[in-house]
């Protein structure tokens, strides 16, 4: 069992009377490989969106490396080694690969020839001169996981990240999730399950708000209620 580096503890998220996040505790150690999954409404995105510093608790706490950063923004976040990608990429569209680059990688003071490095594993190489707005939405995408990689998180958050992408695309996202540092926990709420069984080592199931099954994947396979409710 590694180091624990991520924590909730009874995080509760409501929407006026909508119970979005019901009492969530979790703790996720360093090099865990975590998938999150559930029906629509389950409140997976949430639950990340919590984590992440996008949303703050009505109750409950989350630590990251023993610190308490519940109140703390997105941006001091990422400056702590948590960082994450969305559904919808978030990128600087006027700005070209190259250029939404260095933004990311002066988080980590990172130099020119480690993005490119990555650029072209990413298969963006030809496009560091292009304006991120005008990549197709696969390589937008790939862009954005790129950037939060060169943050050098400790934990890295991804909410759909094969989602609209073709095969090609999709088997490139899974290779590099696969390829990232051993010492990187990665946590992703992914509704493909080839991906899911592919690259996750642990899979969190949440239900109307709450945990349904923690396990791995095998266990969460043959998991009656999860197969009644989400795999079917």
């Amino acid at each position: 069992m590694g180091q624990e580096v991520l924590k909730t503890v009874d995080l509760v998220k409501k929407f006026g009377e909508f119970v979005a996040v019901n009492k969530v505790s979790l703790a996720f150690t360093e090099g865990e490989r975590t998938a999150v999954i559930g029906p629509n409404g389950a409140g997976k995105t949430t639950f990340i969106n919590l984590v992440s510093g996008q949303l703050f608790p009505d109750e409950g706490k989350v630590f990251l490396n023993g610190e308490d950063i519940t109140t703390l923004s997105a941006y001091r976040r990422v400056r702590r080694g948590l960082n994450r990608t969305f559904q919808i990429p978030s990128v600087f569209k006027s700005l070209t690969v190259e250029e939404n680059f260095e933004i990311a990688s002066t988080v980590s003071q990172k130099n020119q020839a480690d993005y490119s490095d990555l650029a072209e594993t990413l298969g963006l190489k030809t496009y560091l001169k292009t304006k991120a707005g005008v990549l197709p939405y696969g390589l937008m995408k790939v862009l954005e996981l790129g950037m939060a990689i060169l943050s050098s998180p400790k934990v890295l958050l991804l909410d759909e990240p094969t989602a609209g992408l073709n095969v090609g695309e999709k088997e490139r996202i899974v290779a590099l999730l696969q390829s990232l540092s051993s010492r990187m926990s990665v946590i992703v709420v992914e509704h493909d399950m080839d991906v899911v069984f592919t690259i996750a080592r642990r899979i969190v199931v949440m239900h109307r708000g709450e945990l349904l099954a923690d396990g791995p994947p095998e266990e969460i396979a043959q998991h009656e209620k999860v197969r009644e409710v989400y795999l079917g």
